[in-house]
Formats: C-alpha cells, structure tokens, sequence
C-alpha cells in the first residue's frame, strides 16, 4: 500500500538536499580561506607598543608596515580604513585651518585634501589585492552560491508555516526552531545546557511515536543525544566542526 502524500516530509527532505549542499560548499569555502593570506584577513585594529594586534576588529586588511610604537602603553591603527582617514581630514578641517574666512584657508585645505588621497591610496590598493585574491582562490562565488541556498532553505521553512498543523509539522518548526536561536556549540543536557534546546529535547521526545520519515529520524538523533553540540545535528545548516571553526570572512 503506497503511503499517503506528507506535505511536511517532502519539505523536509528538500530542505535536507539543500542543507548537505551547504555542508559541501561550506567545507569548499573554508578549504580555499585557509590559502587567504593573513594580511588581507580581518582582525583587531589597533598594534600595541609590544606588537600585539588589539582592539576591536575591523574588515580592513593588515598595513603590515605599521611598527609598534616605542612609548610604552600607546597604540598605532593597523588596520586603517577608507574612513579613518576621511575622518583625520575633517577634524584637521575643523580645529587647525579654523573658518573658510580665515588667513590661507582653501590652500590648506586642498592640501590636506591631497594628503588625505594620498594616504587612501594603499588601503585602496590592498582593498583591491584582496579582492583580486578572493576571486582567484573562488571565495565570492562560493559565498554567493551559500547565500542563495540559505535563501532556499528559508523559502522551505515558510513553506512548512503555512502547512496545515500536524505532528510532524510541529517537529519540523521546533527544529528550525533551535537552528534560528541556539549557537553553534549548544546542547541540551550537562553542564552550560542551552534552554532552548532543552525545551526542544522535551517537545521532540513527546512527539516521537507520532513522527515519520526523515522527520522521525532528525527528531529521534535529536532525543537520543542530549549532550551533543547543535551544529551536530544532521538539519543544522553548516559543517559539524562549525562549533571549532567560525571563521570570519569579509568581503
């Protein structure tokens, strides 16, 4: 006897087509990343008198000719962005030439006008270095390609909304569910549990003897491994070792 047609399985079952493809071309995206030189890497903005790269984390590529300073506790932008030096012009503008009235002002100004091109032009040309390396090593059409599965697998998940309410549609959402709100690393049983997923654990284990299909089997992985990480379970949407790996690309 042929079983009955389930909406929410099928959907299911395409979500999962499109989320082992994301697994392949995420995997693809972060075997090329690692061959991205580190200078053109995001990373802390600032470089202390030790050497150390701190601060807050710009997308802007490594000046790598930027030295420490010498004075003890004082820091150096090594990371200077198109707007750093924009900003630099405005305050010079600002506090040092005075008023447009003021003695000599528009030749001051067109020269720190010229400084502050000048002082662009490397960050745009290691801007477009990067750019140039991205593309050769294929990383901005395999993140294109990972954008447009992601905005498939949320067509499916809306698809499953608007189902009519049943067991295994119900298991499905509370799954999706646990992907929008928990981290990578999260589990639902020991020590540091995350309470979504715990929640989720609870509901999906009372409606297991009402679900079928692929539904039944994410849910039933899901019951039986409590203390598992989110991102190993079989409808999480990325790699398994996303929970040791969250690299950072900027474009």
């Amino acid at each position: 006897m042929v079983a009955p047609f389930n909406a929410a399985i099928q959907l299911w079952e395409d979500r999962q087509s499109y989320v082992e493809t994301y697994r392949v071309h995420s995997r693809a995206f972060k075997a090329a990343y690692r061959r991205f030189p580190e200078w053109a890497q995001g990373g802390p903005r600032m470089i202390d008198h030790a050497g150390n790269l701190v601060g807050a984390e710009s997308g802007y590529p490594l000046d790598t000719s930027v030295e420490p300073s010498e004075r003890p506790g004082s820091y150096r932008v090594a990371r200077p962005s198109l707007h750093d030096v924009k900003s630099d012009f405005e305050v010079y503008c600002r506090t040092m030439l005075g008023g447009p009235s003021s003695h000599n002002y528009e030749a001051c100004r067109a020269k720190a006008r010229a400084r502050m091109r000048e002082r662009m032009r490397p960050i745009i040309a290691r801007l477009r270095e990067r750019r140039r390396i991205a593309e050769d090593l294929g990383l901005h059409r395999i993140n294109g390609e990972l954008i447009a599965l992601v905005d498939k697998i949320g067509d499916i998940e809306k698809n499953i909304v608007a189902l009519h309410d049943s067991p295994d549609r119900t298991a499905a959402l509370i799954m999706v569910q646990v992907e929008a709100e928990c981290a990578v690393g999260d589990h639902a049983e020991g020590p540091g549990y995350c309470g979504t997923m715990a929640m989720a654990h609870l509901a999906l284990r009372s409606l297991l003897p009402q679900l079928s299909g692929v539904i039944h089997e994410h849910a039933d992985f899901f019951v039986s491994n409590p203390t598992l990480a989110a991102c190993r379970m079989p409808f999480w949407t990325g790699c398994p070792d996303d929970a040791a790996d969250e690299t950072n690309y900027i474009t």
